[in-house]
């Protein structure tokens, strides 16, 4: 699936949005531990492509080591 084409981007924002809104609940707890990974994963997640949540970078594709 290449994440570059327009309906693969809009089905990854229909499913991302419920976990997104869920973390960003999860941002205003009151238990320090918890908003505080919140925030951290948002952040990753803004980071795109380059962040550690990045799309496929655990998989290993052809030709790259």
């Amino acid at each position: 699936m290449s994440y570059y084409a327009t309906s693969d981007v809009s089905t990854l924002r229909i499913f991302m949005k419920p976990v997104i809104q869920s973390i960003v609940l999860k941002c205003a707890d009151s238990n320090r531990k918890t908003n505080q990974l919140s925030l951290s994963t948002l952040c990753e997640f803004a980071k795109g492509q380059d962040g550690e949540l990045a799309i496929g970078k655990e998989l290993q594709l052809e030709g790259k080591s």
